[in-house]
């Protein structure tokens, strides 16, 4: 009981107007939000991850096409567990991010848990070209820090730098 309104749903029509209103053909990926302006779109590697793996638009398209689309994105070539592409604009970052000197944290950090379903993704769709690479970059991450932080990003010009976490004056990315 409580649920049976579920049950009503015309799930068909549901995930047909979801596809129509969030599938980006030219990017062969799922829009994070509906923005009037094309050059306002954003993907976020957390719902095509989702889409992937529940293999709900297999009507409209295959995760084998939905996970080769994703493959070839900046959302999965810049950096693993980066959670949004492309950047957001200054208008939209909260000034609070901005204020603790962490203005990308929603487009241009790693995030370690979107790193691990990544992996998840990859190990589900027999990748283990990318599971393995994955896999060794997490693990070095972890040996490296003796943790895993929740948030990495990439430090060029230091030789063998790769991600490290984010460390600022007034914030410092968590670890378990």
């Amino acid at each position: 009981a409580g649920v049976e309104w579920v049950k009503s749903i015309d799930t068909d029509a549901w995930l047909k107007k979801l596809w129509q209103s969030f599938y980006s053909a030219k990017e062969g990926l799922f829009l994070s939000e509906l923005r009037d302006d094309p050059k306002e779109h954003r993907f976020s590697l957390e719902s095509n991850l989702w889409a992937i793996e529940g293999d709900f638009f297999k009507s409209f398209i295959s995760r084998d096409q939905l996970w080769a689309n994703l493959k070839k994105t900046p959302l999965w070539t810049l950096m693993p567990g980066l959670p949004v592409w492309p950047q957001y604009p200054w208008r939209d970052i909260s000034w609070t991010t901005k204020f603790v000197g962490i203005r990308h944290y929603h487009d241009n950090f790693g995030w370690s848990w979107l790193m691990g379903e990544s992996l998840k993704i990859a190990c589900l769709m027999q990748d283990k070209a990318e599971a393995l690479r994955l896999f060794a970059e997490i693990e070095r991450l972890a040996k490296k820090y003796d943790t895993v932080h929740e948030i990495y990003e990439v430090r060029t010009g230091e030789p063998g730098a790769g991600l490290i976490p984010v460390r600022r004056h007034l914030y410092s990315s968590e670890y378990d």
